[in-house]
């Protein structure tokens, strides 16, 4: 089955950063909106959150989240309840009952969005290493062979449908891939996952945000017509 023919044509050409709207790789129905992180012939891994790219490791876009800990009795607003105290930041939060009587908190925050924490606790917030690594791997490229396991599924889905029942790749790539993960880095469903995606998968990429919609469906007026 092939992605969905709903493309835009004649977008520029994708580059690192960029945000894009692609089929989903699982279920070509849907879509998946990720960044670009790595390009054909990038070589590409991750240590937690960050992204190394040829050997240089990636600027942080702001709104890329990273999960950081914060032991919330020392805090200098120990007195009001967390949830109130990162809800007046404008920060979205959300505990289940269990973690409410804890004074370990573990939250998902923008570069910013940790400074303004920051200041209202009066500490320094440490970064919680729990994204997971991602090995050193070439994002493969026209006519590109490599027979490691990590190219499998790229090359079984995308590329030679007769290597189902085999563990090794015979034959060279005939597209250019990249690699897309999410900006909430510790909980996305992107190439770490489904792996390299071609360039036919990628439907346009995103420019601006029109409106946004929190999951209880309030207003997030501040991101309304923000170039990305």
């Amino acid at each position: 089955m092939l992605p969905s023919k709903k493309r835009f044509i004649n977008f520029s050409k994708i580059r690192r950063g960029d945000i894009i709207v692609l089929n989903d790789p699982m279920n070509y129905q849907y879509y998946l909106v990720k960044r670009c992180v790595a390009l054909a012939k990038d070589t590409i891994s991750i240590n937690s959150s960050n992204v190394i790219v040829n050997g240089s490791t990636s600027e942080i876009h702001p709104f890329v989240k990273k999960q950081y800990t914060l032991n919330y009795s020392k805090s200098q607003n120990k007195n009001l309840d967390f949830s109130s105290l990162v809800d007046s930041l404008g920060i979205p939060y959300r505990e289940d009952r269990i973690r409410k009587k804890m004074s370990e908190k573990i939250i998902y925050l923008t570069g910013q969005q940790k400074k303004w924490l920051e200041i209202a606790v009066g500490q320094e917030i440490s970064e919680s290493d729990v994204c997971g690594n991602f090995n050193s791997f070439i994002v493969p490229y026209i006519g590109y062979e490599n027979d490691d396991v990590a190219y499998i599924n790229s090359y079984r889905q995308y590329e030679k449908k007769d290597t189902e029942n085999s563990d090794s790749i015979t034959g060279k790539f005939f597209n250019n891939y990249y690699f897309a993960i999410g900006d909430n880095r510790c909980f996305s469903t992107d190439s770490r996952l489904f792996g390299s995606i071609p360039e036919n998968l990628i439907v346009g990429r995103v420019d601006y945000i029109l409106f946004s919609i929190s999951r209880d469906k309030k207003l997030r007026k501040d991101r309304f017509f923000r170039k990305l």
